[in-house]
């Protein structure tokens, strides 16, 4: 397995998993809402990571809800249904040292976390697949 795959699988995924955990407990409507609408569907989104615009690793995470239950290394598959817009390709492009940086970022569990999510913004492309 491959630096980046293990930063993705093992390090990412969990990250992400920890901050929905933290996301209901501070915004529990939100995450209701959220949760009730995506529930019982599966969905995949895209993931691509980079090294100075080049890409190193693509994923595609399934979701059950709004839960990650496999992550695909090396596919770029992604299929979200959404209700009013029907069917989108959407995947998510990020630099490593951003990913790196976001995983550091103690601040996700000191401060509210849409705050915190809100500066990394600017490190995400988010691209539509034909």
């Amino acid at each position: 397995m491959k630096d980046v795959d293990v930063l993705v699988k093992e390090r990412l995924v969990p990250f992400r998993e920890e901050l929905l955990e933290i996301f209901a407990r501070q915004h529990p409507v939100i995450y209701s809402a959220a949760k009730g609408f995506l529930s019982g569907k599966s969905n995949k989104i895209g993931f691509q990571v980079t090294d100075d615009h080049y890409i190193i690793g693509t994923y595609t995470f399934v979701l059950d809800g709004i839960n990650i239950v496999k992550t695909e290394v090396g596919i770029l598959d992604p299929d979200f249904r959404y209700p009013l817009l029907g069917k989108m390709k959407m995947y998510m492009l990020m630099e490593q040292r951003d990913i790196e940086k976001m995983l550091n970022d103690e601040n996700f569990f000191t401060e509210d976390i849409i705050k915190t999510g809100m500066r990394y913004l600017p490190a995400v492309t988010i691209k539509f697949k034909e």
